[in-house]
Order: C-alpha cells, then sequence, then structure tokens
C-alpha cells in the first residue's frame, strides 16, 4: 500500500488523551485528527501494532490503479469493550419498569442475564480520587451494581437513572484533573 493508496492513519500520542478512544466523538478531536494524522507505506508482510485506543482510520485510496488489502486483527481485553461505548443510560430508562417486573420474582438467570445486557459490570476505566473502592472490594461500584442496588431497594427509573448519571460523571477525570 503506497501513500496514495490510503494505509491505515493514526494520531500518535491519542492514547493519552483522558477521554481514550471515545475522544473520536468530539468534533475538535476529530479536526485536529484530520490536521495532524499520520500513515506509512506497507508491503506485503509488514505489521503494524498499536494500543486500540490510538486514534485511527482508514486512509483513502486516491489511486485508479491500486487495490489494497490489508488484514485487521483486533485483541481486546477480556475485562473491556473493544468498540464504542453503548448508552447505558437510555437502554436503562427505557427497560427499568419491565426489569423491576422481572425482578420481582427474585434474581432469576433471566434476570441477571438483563441487567448485565442493560449495564456494565466493569468498573473502569474510572476516576479513584472520586470512585474508590469500598471497604470490602477492590473496585469502586460498576453500573451493574447500581441496577441491582435499585432494584433490591425498589428505585423508580428517575432515581435509577440519575444514580448510573452520577456514577459516569464521578467515572471522568477533567482535563484540570490529568497531569501529563
Amino acid at each position: 500500500m503506497p501513500l496514495t493508496s490510503g494505509p491505515t492513519r493514526v494520531l500518535p500520542f491519542s492514547q493519552l488523551l483522558p477521554e481514550g478512544y471515545m475522544a473520536w466523538c468530539e468534533p475538535d478531536i476529530r479536526a485536529f485528527f484530520d490536521e495532524n494524522w499520520v500513515s506509512v507505506p506497507m508491503k506485503a508482510g509488514d505489521a503494524v501494532f498499536f494500543n486500540p485506543a490510538l486514534l485511527h482510520a482508514a486512509g483513502e485510496n486516491t489511486t485508479t490503479d491500486v487495490h489494497r488489502i490489508g488484514n485487521l486483527l483486533q485483541i481486546s481485553s477480556a475485562f473491556g469493550r473493544p468498540m464504542e461505548h453503548v448508552n447505558s443510560v437510555e437502554m436503562i430508562r427505557a427497560c427499568w419498569n419491565t426489569l423491576r417486573t422481572l425482578a420481582a420474582n427474585g434474581e432469576s438467570d433471566q434476570t441477571k442475564a438483563c441487567v448485565n445486557a442493560l449495564a456494565d459490570g466493569y468498573p473502569f476505566p474510572s476516576n479513584l480520587d472520586k470512585r474508590q473502592p469500598g471497604p470490602d472490594g477492590m473496585a469502586p461500584t460498576s453500573e451493574v451494581d447500581v441496577l441491582w442496588e435499585g432494584l433490591r431497594k425498589g428505585w423508580d427509573t428517575d432515581q435509577v437513572v440519575a444514580a448510573i448519571e452520577q456514577l459516569e460523571a464521578d467515572s471522568v477525570y477533567s482535563h484540570e484533573e490529568v497531569k501529563y
């Protein structure tokens, strides 16, 4: 793949952005990417390895005679989500009353599956200054933990959504808090 055929574009050091790979959603970050990406020509047998949080995109093939082909092998952590974040708040808002009805029959396999489909059970990345692990745990509360608490305490939709939104807000580092 010569440069004119559009090999993968990357933004060096972008894996250090506080928003991680979700930074691509920000218009100013997208504009910065468009102005500052780099790429390297590749030939058969070449490989590129990078942190999945490094902002990257396919380049544009501006040739008429080069038909590029490349293999992408994405290896993700078993404890993380490999692609865009699921909007848990909207899913919970839409399904909470149904889940409460389902949970009225106890913590069945069906209820557990529904909770796990609606919420993230892995509480990282997180701002550990704001969300410290409890006295009996090694990690902060997850979205799944919040849903189970809400079910046990009979929270309505507004209560559970507010708790999830607070968890999300407390998980984020502000730019002022990040020390490079």
